[in-house]
């Protein structure tokens, strides 16, 4: 290989004759005949020999190279003949698909010599590599002029796009030579100027960003779009102001040739907000100098200043620059962030120092009501220098957040441990409380590193171990429940009391039951925590950690001798908790099992461990439980058993009801209230489960004590869906059948505004106009529906609903609407005819019904015509029936529509005598005053 590369001929030669291996490769893969492409000679005489030999001249190396991309690549013209004259592949691809033209392509001597041996060979002119990536783009961004144009001259699609949607001419706009021959070919060619990629950046954007000024010049003499925005809303000008080289000129160009300062993106951001973040000095004071608006905001309600404070260089110039030219020092941001908290977070202690030296206001709070201190207390690189500058310069150290949260419980949380140690020093409070009372320790015992070190500092400048947060919590319990092994540890090492309860009766054993590692349980027990201590509800960290499928927890707390029968206050076992964890795990069911658990142990309520897993759908656990013997017929207190659950479960899945069903389950089995899995499975919409339930065999008219069917419950769902509603009438369901009050399930969807199953129930033929044992119809339901929505009214009306039908009562539906006050469905029945005149038994109209209620329905009523001194049976006006109800905005309208506050009733009274008997003096005012 290496006589090879040197082209020492009679080497290789007097090797091959003993026998060399010609094919060994290197570690990049190379063989011998690899190097001697690659010879600066351009000699083929070596290729030759080599292939004379038996040398693969289609061998790849480990980046899919052959020889022939590596002499086209070196420029070896000779070489690359004879590879040629050879049969070397000259398409073949390498692993990023590049082939021979696209090294040829970027050679730098810029020969088109390859170019064009290759092309008379059959090479593809517009192949595209992996990334879309075309060798007329490679030549453009190495500035091969004479490859590109000979390329283009063999007719190269020019305005192919790769897979960012960039053309030759954005790789032209990039190359690093700034040379604008390869632009100006490819835009006399018919390139277009403006193209966007698929971000939207044009050659103009890239040129400028780039700092290719002299591209800049020729593309804008071209006429190039300078105010073409990106998706982003960024035009050239944006892109010129950061790029690396802070070189003003791209700016000066663009401004030159009109483009907006002040332009902001998608975001609200500026050319001068963009310079200032990237440390461009010199751009942003040629902006300042051409006008740039410094208090711009953009939509968080930052400017320029706050973008200043946070560059990476921490250079104070352009904050200096901008405070010179009149930005606001105390600006705050939509969240109240002032460009001190900017610079205190990102630890940018030079532009600290200078906003402190010109008066920044280091107390002033955001939202939260963080300060600069808080800002600093959290900075990522735990450097105390920008905390002690703001407190040298008087800080507040003890102020709180609206949460209450100081610095010091801040820096802890954050593990911030040299912060924390300067803020101790300087004698911050460290048993100063949130408003959830947790203290610097509680912060520091859930720091997200598990690092002691900050308890430890805590701890010996006197922290109290055992303080309580608002819910009784100690830092071990907190500790305890984010998993912090190595704090744990520590606070038990410093005594720290682990049977210490909080409001809900739980010790830290609870709080780490509930989380996946055994250790800190393993710890609390072995510092003599009571395993069996029970919560205020009665729970044990047994049941917890069988509820959070901690397998590994349950396992060691039963070896350890937790009392896996112990009951809750609702009189729950870790068996039942174990049965609802939401993975669906059996194996802690078998744990317990195993150990001795009661599978028919029933809470207070009567439910078995079997229930509780049918409700949740855990189908695995069901299954085992089944295996093991649970009593599937077994009865809860309202004698609902595992096959009702099943049957109410979430998810609609009917494969617990089906695995039920197959070990005996009694498909018709009533509870107390005489529902069946099927009613329940119809209330809660489970239409798969109740197409199974069907297919089984259910019965769709069995009745329960009220007379209620499935049909019933699925009319009175929550999801108005007619799907089921749909089975059960195809599976035989009586559309008509009554309840014991007479309601029908028509009656029922209508009262519930399920207005899709109203029409599946009407298109099938239900009886619009059957009345309850009230005489009320479907129509008085749907009036008094809740959403006031008068689509299902309008439906009814549409199949031969009586608008005038009366109850026994003597009540309409207009009535009824009134009465619930149901404006729209008032004003849509109003429109359909409805007689606002007639009475009820009692002698009331509507309008008497409307002035028991609200002002708005009495004015439609009014407005339609309504008698405003219609007298009922008792002699009450409308007016009279407001008094009684002490309705006075009512009474006061009726009367501004001419009602007659004299008029006498059957008792002699008149609407003022009863607002004196009601001690109403609004009323007696207002009946006097007309």
């Amino acid at each position: 290989m290496d006589a090879s590369i040197k082209n020492n001929i009679e080497i290789v030669r007097s090797l091959l004759e003993k026998g060399t291996d010609l094919n060994r490769e290197d570690k990049n893969g190379n063989t011998a005949l690899h190097y001697a492409a690659k010879n600066e000679k351009d000699n083929s005489l070596i290729v030759k020999l080599l292939l004379e030999h038996g040398a693969d001249i289609d061998h790849q190396d480990t980046n899919g190279h052959t020889c022939l991309m590596d002499a086209s690549k070196e420029n070896n013209i000779e070489i690359v003949r004879y590879l040629l004259e050879k049969g070397a592949d000259l398409n073949r691809k390498n692993k990023d698909g590049d082939t021979a033209l696209h090294a040829a392509a970027i050679n730098e001597k810029d020969n088109n010599l390859i170019v064009k041996l290759l092309l008379e060979h059959g090479a593809n002119i517009d192949h595209q590599d992996t990334n879309g990536v075309t060798c007329l783009m490679s030549a453009s961004i190495k500035n091969n002029v004479e490859i590109a144009r000979y390329l283009l001259e063999k007719g190269t699609d020019l305005n192919r796009e790769d897979k960012n949607g960039n053309t030759a001419l954005h790789y032209a706009a990039k190359n690093e030579k700034d040379n604008s021959l390869i632009v100006k070919l490819l835009l006399e060619h018919g390139a277009d100027i403006d193209h966007q990629d698929t971000n939207g950046h044009t050659c103009l954007m890239d040129a400028s960003k780039e700092n290719n000024i002299e591209i800049v010049r020729y593309l804008l003499e071209k006429g190039a779009d300078l105010n073409r925005k990106n998706k982003d809303g960024d035009t050239a000008l944006h892109a010129a102001a950061i790029n690396e080289k802070d070189n003003n000129l791209i700016v000066k160009l663009l401004l030159e040739h009109g483009a907006n300062i002040d332009h902001q993106d998608t975001n609200g951001v500026t050319c001068l907000m963009s310079a200032s973040i990237k440390n461009n000095v010199e751009i942003a004071r040629y902006l300042l100098e051409k006008g740039a608006d410094l208090n711009r905001e953009d939509k968080n309600g930052d400017t320029a200043l706050h973008y200043a404070a946070r560059n990476e260089n921490d250079n104070n110039l352009i904050v200096k620059l901008l405070l010179e030219h009149g930005a606001n020092i105390d600006h705050q941001d939509t969240n109240g962030h002032t460009c001190l908290m900017d610079a205190s977070k990102e630890n940018n202690i030079e532009i600290v120092r200078y906003l402190l030296e010109k008066g920044a206001d280091l107390n002033r709070k955001n939202k939260d009501g963080d300060t600069a201190l808080h800002a600093a207390a959290i900075n990522e690189k735990d450097n105390n220098l920008v905390v002690k500058l703001l407190l040298e310069h008087g800080a507040d150290i003890e102020l709180q957040t609206t949460r209450g949260v100081t610095c010091l419980m801040a820096a802890a949380y954050e593990n911030k441990i040299e912060i924390v140690r300067y803020l101790l020093e300087k004698g911050a409070d460290l048993n100063r409380k949130n408003k959830d009372g947790n203290t610097a320790l509680h912060a520091a015992a859930i720091n997200e590193k598990d690092n002691n070190l900050i308890v430890k500092l805590l701890l010996e400048h006197g922290a109290d171990i055992e303080l309580l947060n608002t819910r009784g919590d100690t830092c071990l319990m907190a500790a305890a429940y984010e998993n912090k092994i190595e704090i744990v540890r520590y606070l038990l090492e410093k005594d720290a009391d682990l049977n210490r309860k909080n409001k809900d009766g739980d010790t830290a054993l609870h709080y780490a039951a509930r989380n996946e590692n055994k250790l800190i349980v393993k710890l609390l027990l072995e510092h003599g925590a009571d395993i069996d201590h029970q919560d205020t509800r009665g729970v044990t960290c047994l049941m917890d950690a069988s509820k959070e499928n901690s397998i590994e927890i349950v396992r060691y707390l039963l070896e350890k001798g937790a009392d896996l029968n112990r009951k809750d206050k609702n009189s729950n076992t870790a068996l039942h908790a174990a049965a609802i964890n939401e993975k669906d795990n059996n194996l802690i069911v078998k744990l317990l099992l195993e150990h001795g658990a009661d599978i028919e142990h029933q809470t207070t309520r009567g439910i078995t461990c079997l229930m509780a897993a049918s409700i949740q759908n855990n189908i695995e656990i069901v299954r085992y439980l089944l295996e093991k013997g649970a009593d599937l017929n077994r009865k809860d207190m309202d004698g609902s058993t595992a096959l009702h659950y099943a049957a109410r479960n979430k998810k609609d899945n009917n494969l617990i009801v089906k695995l039920l069903l197959e070990h005996g389950a009694d498909i018709e089995l009533q509870n107390t209230r005489g529902d069946t899995c099927l009613m329940d499975a119809s209330f809660f919409n489970n239409i798969e489960i109740a197409r199974y339930l069907l297919e089984k065999g259910a019965d769709s008219n069995r009745k329960n004590k009220d007379g209620d069917t499935a049909l019933h419950y699925t009319a009175r769902s929550e999801n108005d869906n007619n799907l089921i509603a749909k089975l059960l009438l195809e599976h035989g369901a009586d559309i008509e059948l009554q309840t014991t009050r007479g309601i029908t399930c028509l009656m029922d969807a209508s009262f519930f505004n399920n207005i899709e199953i109203v029409r599946y129930l009407l298109e099938k033929g239900a009886d619009s106009n059957r009345t309850d044992t009230k005489g009320c119809t479907a129509l008085h339901a749907a009036a008094r529906n809740e959403n006031d929505n008068n689509l299902i009214a309008k439906l009814l009306l549409e199949h031969g609903a009586d608008i005038e039908h009366q109850t026994i009562r003597g009540v309409t539906c207009l009535m009824a609407a009134a009465y619930e006050n149901k404006i729209e469905i008032v004003r849509y029945l109003l429109e359909k005819g409805a007689d606002l005149n007639r009475e009820d038994k009692n002698g009331d109209t509507v309008l008497h019904y409307a002035a028991r209620n609200e002002k708005d329905i009495v004015k439609l009523l009014l407005e339609h015509g309504a008698d405003i001194e219609h007298q009922n049976a008792k002699g009450h006006t409308c007016i009279m029936d407001a008094s009684i109800e002490n309705n006075i905005e009512i009474v006061r309208y009726l009367l501004e529509k001419g009602a007659d506050p004299n008029k006498i009733s059957k008792d002699g009274k008149t609407a003022l005598d009863i607002a004196r008997e009601e001690s109403n003096n609004k009323i007696l005012n207002s009946c006097r005053n007309m």
